[in-house]
């Protein structure tokens, strides 16, 4: 495709979103008037954890304590046709420049009726998988992909939802993730800026299954590289849930070229869960990511930049989770192997995390 239908492409889905917009909201200016602003999600989310880790290789310690994760969320509506979703990481993110690199999320939706939704602004990118799609706080330990991804762009998405709401397809347009990440010549790296407006995109098509004793969460991506070239995502996440049991299996395959399709850069992640107690979970999570493919020039030219060529990248581990006062607060603990870089890791975690809703305590009194 050529740049200029990029441009076109882009321009026509801006001015049919601002028109949906406008007829929308004109449409429902009166009952907008009429004091059907809501907020349904006022919370403020922190967790911390006392983090150990034995370097197998050269028998050295490190330990701490740490604050993983500091966030606000505010979710709500301005009327039956329009809501708002805003989450901001208040602690900065790796390699953040601004405070809205800070920001996960912060998007307009319009529901045009119960099935059709158009959602516009910064969006969690549509990509596949349990492990990607869980919100980071409830992520303890972690692929080499779910590390290095950037998963939140400027853009736009069109959800269609059937009426028992099972299933859910969304086609989204933001930029590329690859937008994101500057090479550093000095240093022979890649540094991660944040957000860019560099004409490069993401075209995704998603399907979130939800089922009794199913869940999916299916996508086909193309991202924009570097080099103006495509990277082809298939990503596969599938959940199965039985009573106090569950387990989901993601299976991602990468890929810039015919020649090296099928299972030569992928990602494989597996995690089993077994509620013990009403407030109790166990669980046991383990993955591995591989990139074969063989690429001997400088790293800007690589096609995979999030997992690097020569990356073999192997995790597991168990862990427990202890819930109280309705889940709001949340203690957990896991014993955890991984190879990261290029070292034989044992980490040993136990966390903390609170989540209080205000909205729902002012709505209660």
């Amino acid at each position: 495709m050529k740049k200029s239908y990029y441009f076109k492409f882009t321009l026509n889905l801006i001015i049919i979103f601002t028109f949906s917009f406008t007829k929308v909201y004109s449409q429902e200016a009166n009952n907008y008037i009429k004091n059907n602003f809501s907020v349904d999600k006022l919370q403020l989310e922190a967790r911390f954890d006392f983090d150990y880790l034995h370097n197998l290789d050269a028998n050295t310690n490190n330990y701490g304590f740490g604050g993983k994760y500091l966030n606000f969320i505010l979710d709500g509506k301005f009327n039956d046709k329009l809501s708002y979703s805003y989450r901001q990481r208040i602690l900065p993110n790796k390699g953040g420049k601004t405070f809205f690199d800070g920001t996960d999320w912060i998007y307009l939706s319009v529901h045009f009726n119960k099935n059709f939704t158009l959602s516009s602004g910064k969006l969690p990118v549509a990509i596949g998988g349990f492990e990607y799609d869980a919100p980071p706080i409830d992520v303890y330990y972690w692929s080499n992909f779910w590390e290095n991804i950037l998963c939140y762009e400027l853009g736009a998405q069109l959800s269609f939802t059937d009426d028992k709401k099972q299933n859910t397809l969304s086609f989204q347009l933001v930029n590329s993730p690859y937008s994101g990440v500057r090479y550093v010549e000095e240093s022979n790296s890649f540094e991660q800026i944040g957000s860019a407006i560099d004409k490069k995109f993401c075209y995704s098509l998603i399907w979130y299954g939800n089922y009794k004793h199913l869940q999916t969460i299916y996508s086909v991506n193309m991202l924009q590289n570097h080099n103006n070239k495509f990277v082809n995502y298939i990503s596969l996440g599938t959940k199965f849930l039985y009573n106090d049991f569950s387990m989901y299996l993601d299976v991602m395959n990468r890929a810039a070229n015919f020649d090296d399709f099928f299972f030569k850069n992928y990602t494989i992640i597996s995690r089993v869960d077994y509620r013990v107690l009403d407030n109790l979970n166990i669980f046991v999570k383990g993955g591995i990511d591989r990139n074969n493919t063989e690429e001997t020039i400088l790293p800007i030219n690589y096609s995979d930049i999030f997992v690097l060529p020569g990356t073999k990248y192997n995790f597991i581990g168990i862990g427990t989770e202890f819930f109280a006062l309705n889940e709001k607060i949340r203690l957990h603990s896991y014993f955890a192997y991984n190879n990261s870089n290029n070292n034989n890791n044992l980490v040993c975690s136990l966390g903390l995390t609170w989540r209080m809703n205000f909205a729902q305590l002012i709505k209660n009194n």
